[in-house]
Formats: structure tokens, C-alpha cells, sequence
């Protein structure tokens, strides 16, 4: 695993209790480890770790003052207080393809990134202007099939 590797903390297995909980000796005077804030001195409710190098997700969450692994039957967890999912995601970001940690919503979809929400409306506004086209295009066949010269009606009221 890398130096930076987010599962260090947890692999280190000379620190590791039963359930995941890093152990550091007072005697060292070091500061706390991230897991130690988020457990005991913040009480972070859910820690969710993934690695970029194995792909694995994992979460915990505090019970009893302490962190307990969730085993996970999929690359998602559904986070109730929350009314939101974190989940593994094949797709590409900034030019990258591989496996993203990504939100989804109650029915499984993706939320949106800023690019993808930027493209959407860029979309939607795309079909918008193609349905007013087609229904001033519509229009205008009505007027010529009236006998009525849209181009001769609409130059005389201006």
C-alpha cells in the first residue's frame, strides 16, 4: 500500500483491536490518528474508508463508543440519517476511469457532479430550443396550408 493509503491506519495490525479500533500507546505523546478524532473526540457517527489501490470499501460505524466494521453486501451503504448512499462507481472524472466513491439517492441514482448537472442543462436547453423549432415550424405550415404567406404576414407587422 502507498504511504498516503487511507487503509494504513486500519492494516497496521500490531495497533488493530477486534473491530477496528486503532490502539496508539499514550507513552509516545503523539497526536491523535484521524480515527481516533472521528471516534472518540468528535463521535462521527459512520467511517468510511476506500482505497484506490485495492478498490475496497469498507464503513464503520460507532456503536458502544466504538467503531464496528459493516460487513457490506454490495460497493454501496445506505446512510438513513442522512437520506443518502455512498457507492462504488465505474465511470470517468476529471479524465480518469476507474472506481469513484460517489453519492446516490433513495432510488439508486448517482447525484450529480457539477460538470455532469452543467451538461445536463446544456442538454435540456439544447431539446428545449429543438421543440420550440419544431412547433414554430409546425405553426408555420398551419399559416401556408391556410393560404396565409408567413413570411409576407410576419414582414407586414413589423
Amino acid at each position: 500500500m502507498g504511504k498516503n493509503d487511507p487503509e494504513d491506519e486500519l492494516s497496521e495490525s500490531n495497533n488493530l483491536t477486534g473491530n477496528g479500533q486503532v490502539i496508539e500507546s499514550q507513552a509516545d505523546n503523539k497526536p491523535p490518528r484521524k480515527w481516533e478524532v472521528y471516534e472518540q473526540i468528535l463521535r462521527i457517527p459512520y467511517y468510511v474508508v476506500f482505497s484506490r489501490y485495492t478498490n475496497r470499501l469498507r464503513v464503520f460505524k460507532l456503536e458502544g463508543g466504538s467503531y464496528q466494521e459493516i460487513e457490506l453486501q454490495e460497493s454501496r451503504f445506505w446512510i438513513p440519517e442522512l437520506d443518502l448512499g455512498l457507492g462504488l462507481w465505474l465511470g470517468e472524472y476529471q479524465g480518469i476511469t476507474r472506481l469513484w466513491l460517489r453519492l446516490y439517492d433513495a432510488w439508486g441514482n448517482w447525484i450529480l457532479t457539477q460538470a455532469e448537472q452543467a451538461l445536463q442543462e446544456v442538454e435540456q436547453e439544447r431539446q428545449r430550443a429543438e421543440d420550440a423549432e419544431s412547433r414554430l415550424e409546425s405553426l408555420l405550415q398551419r399559416l401556408r396550408e391556410s393560404g396565409i404567406d408567413p413570411d409576407v404576414f410576419f414582414n407586414r407587422q413589423s
